[in-house]
């Protein structure tokens, strides 16, 4: 399987020398040093007060064809740098580089001590390793278990009030649609109605068109035979008057 991560560089001569060549890094405080650290131990040069420049002097001990995991074997876990044999090797005793810089005309000593600054308190609630209250827990149970059952109450309530108004909707809908067909039938029926009332109607008007004209053909004719009656009475009449005329005064 291919190694994943940033590729192991080697500590060549070049790189140590250009490390004990270079000036030292102020940390915190904003100092920069100028030449070389005071703290240099005896062995190449190098500090040890930091992994990195342990690594370093150890891999310019061990050899330049060896890479930084082989040079950290040579590291005891207690911060002792340690041969191939396992003696001890002298090395500087750890030193911060914020303690001490060295410059060619004066020395520059920097305190890092310092303190930060006050906290506000805070009242934490204090852990004890004793075993919690059963009578407590028992309590905490129950009241858990109450709101639980109450929970379940409140919940079949509100079940039971939306099947209340899905009954009542269902039930306002089949109202409705009832409503619509009686409205609709009803509507149908006072129109047949109407159409049977509006055809007696016309019946009865014909009707009544047919009898007036019977009675004024009925009148006509009793008027026709009356005047034909008086006429015939004014004929008798004048036949009368001539007989008597013809008897009072006859002719010769």
């Amino acid at each position: 399987m291919a190694r994943r991560g940033k590729p192991k560089r080697k500590v060549t001569q070049k790189r140590l020398a250009e490390f004990k060549t270079r000036p030292p890094r102020g940390k915190g405080n904003g100092i920069k040093g100028e030449g070389e650290s005071d703290v240099v131990s005896e062995v190449e040069g190098v500090s040890a007060d930091s992994p990195a420049q342990a690594l370093v002097a150890v891999s310019a001990l061990v050899g330049d064809n060896q890479d930084e995991s082989e040079a950290l074997s040579h590291i005891h876990p207690t911060g002792e740098v340690v041969d191939a044999e396992g003696t001890d090797m002298e090395v500087a005793p750890a030193t911060s580089s914020l303690d001490v810089f060295s410059e060619s005309e004066s020395e520059l000593t920097v305190d890092d001590s310092f303190s930060d600054p006050p906290l506000e308190t805070v009242e934490t609630p204090q852990v004890t390793g004793k075993s919690p209250d059963p009578s407590a827990l028992w309590d905490l149970l129950q009241q858990l278990s109450k709101a639980v059952e109450e929970r379940d109450a409140a919940i079949a309530e509100r079940d039971a009030a939306v099947a209340e108004r899905d009954a009542a909707v269902l039930a306002r809908d089949a109202a409705s649609s009832l409503l619509d067909m009686t409205r609709g039938k009803c509507l149908c029926d006072l129109a047949h109605e109407r159409d049977i009332a509006l055809k007696e109607r016309d019946t009865a008007r014909s009707l009544l068109h047919s009898t007036r004209d019977m009675s004024l053909l009925t009148a006509l004719n009793e008027r026709d035979t009356a005047i034909r009656e008086r006429d015939i009475a004014i004929e008798a009449r004048d036949a009368s008057a001539r007989l008597l005329t013809h008897g009072l005064f006859p002719s010769d």
